[in-house]
């Protein structure tokens, strides 16, 4: 029934923005009976995810981050809730400046 997102950048050294996002889900139905009672529930979840990007070349974005940092893995949540690495580019058709 409930859920919350709080995130947090700022510019590093170096060029580099950072951030950080916290991420609550609360408890939701697993199953449901017949009649729609519920059956079972998965228990709440809070991760914390972590971003650091950099713009190099006016045009391409370079990003290295995490998800769900501390791999808290409740019962009964799919696989997909682990830990997540990412690097990532992008690249922009026109510069920054124009």
């Amino acid at each position: 029934a409930h859920s919350a997102r709080l995130l947090v950048g700022l510019p590093l050294p170096f060029g580099v923005q950072g951030s950080a996002t916290g991420v609550y889900t609360g408890r939701t139905p697993m199953e449901r009976a017949d009649d729609g009672s519920i059956v079972s529930m998965r228990d709440s979840f809070t991760r914390v995810d972590l971003r650091f990007a950099r713009r190099l070349l006016d045009r391409a974005l370079f990003s290295v981050g995490t998800d769900n940092l501390f791999n808290a893995q409740p019962a009964r949540w799919a696989d997909a809730t682990a830990r997540q690495l990412y690097l990532g580019v992008s690249w922009q058709l026109r510069p920054t400046g124009e």
